[in-house]
């Protein structure tokens, strides 16, 4: 009794927020996902060679007869282990700051909390329509980086080797990667080269690991190909059958076609939607802002740069906002990816900006009030959707008398 009285006293983090994770997507219940997930499990490199076509083809592995029953209970395994390999990182990052001391321990709660009732939130990933989305082996992959990372000196060889199959499976799974998930990666790369000054051998690592996924990505987009027809694409698995819209968009239109048909008629609720957005989202900017700003009064000048240049790795989104119109799943991205920065530097006691977590704790011990309400009003703003922003901003929209234009393929197709 004793022994196991003290793994819960040890997990008590992770079990309480994994036993919440669940219980929000179980009384969420999906009956079925949505048209554009169904294609990324069904459509296998037996098509072609291509995008999103990995984790059909592993999928189709393990099951010959393939159903949406089947895909729906594989998607929720799925989902389970995401949320089980989530709060097992909060649960060692509470931990270690909790012994580290009062003030951190109290930082790092309050991350978690704030980041579990901000629209970016796992929670996003465990409803309709992203529940199933390829977002979440992208958005796990982030977590898997950051043990990879911490442990990088014990073996370059092996971390460099285990990052490119983490990244090129990634890139396999969903392309949008190298410009949604992939600026965490990037940033923590720049972190790595110049932290102790400028590091030719890492330099060269790194750019080694550079062209591996540029080629990577490249092959994708230039060898993407479809060897039946669309007719057949359709319905590729007898017992499920596929949006005819979904299945060209995605695996027959040229880039250009989605830009034409897709961006460019709705471009009016997007540039609404994406103000509106940075609109809501203004009190957590400027508490990372205010946060980091802290963190690094006393750094020296080499340091503050060096997180200017971390940061212009987000840059890497702007084309995700161009040409694509899921511009909430790509806000959800870089949210949870400057969480993920703020908790990654404050559990890495050796990093230069480790003391951010102390100034987090100090912010929230100073201004409880101000913190409390920036949690109840991050939870009032609702879940990112796909297309859609939060419930905030989509009211607002529809108030404004914008709406979403609803696309069809070119007549023929």
């Amino acid at each position: 009794m004793d022994r196991i009285k003290g793994i819960l006293q040890a997990n008590a983090y992770g079990i309480t927020i994994f036993l919440l994770l669940t219980i929000f997507m179980l009384s969420h219940p999906q009956r079925f996902l949505d048209v554009d997930c169904l294609c990324s499990f069904t459509i296998d490199y037996q098509t072609g060679f291509g995008g999103r076509k990995l984790i059909a083809s592993m999928v189709s592995l393990f099951f010959n007869n393939l159903n949406q029953g089947r895909l729906l209970k594989l998607v929720y395994l799925i989902s389970i282990a995401g949320c089980l390999l989530f709060s097992y990182c909060c649960n060692l990052f509470i931990n270690k700051m909790k012994h580290r001391s009062r003030v951190t321990h109290i930082s790092s709660v309050y991350l978690t909390i704030l980041y579990l009732v901000c629209p970016a939130s796992l929670l996003f990933l465990l409803v309709f329509p992203n529940f199933g989305r390829l977002d979440i082996f992208l958005y796990l992959s982030c977590l898997l980086f950051c043990f990879l990372f911490y442990h990088r000196e014990r073996n370059r060889l092996v971390y460099f080797i285990c990052v490119a199959l983490l990244m090129v499976f990634d890139i396999l799974s969903h392309h949008i990667f190298v410009v949604t998930y992939m600026p965490f990666f990037v940033a923590l790369f720049i972190y790595d080269i110049w932290s102790k000054g400028f590091n030719r051998k890492l330099f060269v690592s790194h750019a080694i690991l550079a062209i591996v996924v540029i080629i990577t990505f490249l092959s994708v987009i230039i060898f993407s190909s479809m060897n039946i027809s669309l007719d057949e694409a359709t319905h590729y698995h007898p017992n499920i059958e596929l949006s005819r819209k979904f299945v060209w968009f995605i695996y027959y239109a040229h880039i250009s076609d989605h830009v034409q048909i897709y961006v460019l008629s709705n471009l009016r609720k997007l540039v609404a939607g994406f103000c509106l957005t940075i609109f809501f989202l203004l009190p957590l900017i400027l508490l990372g802002w205010k946060v980091w700003r802290e963190a690094l009064k006393e750094q020296s000048k080499q340091t503050r740069n060096l997180f200017m240049a971390m940061q212009l790795a987000f840059l890497l989104l702007i084309p995700a906002f161009c040409i694509t119109v899921d511009h909430a799943r790509w806000f959800a991205a870089l949210l949870f990816s400057q969480f993920l920065l703020i908790a990654y530097f404050s559990f890495d006691e050796d990093s230069l900006y480790s003391h951010v977590g102390e100034t987090l704790g100090l912010f929230v011990r100073r201004h409880v009030f101000l913190a409390a309400f920036l949690i109840v009003y991050c939870s009032l703003l609702g879940l990112f959707g796909s297309d859609r922003t939060f419930e905030c901003g989509e009211f607002l929209l529809d108030k404004l008398h914008i709406y979403k234009v609803v696309v069809q393929p070119p007549l023929g197709i």
